[in-house]
């Protein structure tokens, strides 16, 4: 794959503040989901330790909170194909089964400045 480098400043004030507004966003964000999984997790570790855990495949047991239900469900594992073992044991047959998707743009905003980046962390 190439990398093509593009020699454009975007340096405009309106550009800059478009910069700033991206990494106050990002560091919101990291932090909200950070705080997120946590509550979860505690969560869930009130739930198990109160012994509210469902014991069967496909059993959920919902448990009512003044504000939030939660629904806590075991679920049978998932089922997945090894393509790594197939391409090693079975060439003709991963290839006479692989498809290829439609190319796609992605866009990811790396940051630079140091102390934006310890922000965003």
């Amino acid at each position: 794959m190439m990398t093509t480098p593009i020699n454009r400043t975007y340096g405009s004030a309106p550009w800059m503040s478009l910069e700033d507004r991206w990494i106050a966003a990002k560091a919101a964000v990291v932090a909200a989901q950070a705080e997120l999984k946590a509550t979860e997790a505690a969560m869930q570790s009130e739930v198990k330790r109160r012994g509210d855990t469902p014991t069967e495949l496909g059993e959920r047991i919902d448990i009512d909170g003044s504000k939030v239900t939660i629904q806590f469900r075991l679920n049978p594992g998932r089922i997945t194909l090894d393509s790594k073992r197939l391409r090693i044991e079975q060439p003709d047959v991963a290839e006479e089964y692989s498809k290829e998707g439609s190319p796609f743009y992605t866009f990811k905003p790396v940051v630079k400045v140091a102390a934006a980046a310890e922000k965003v962390a």
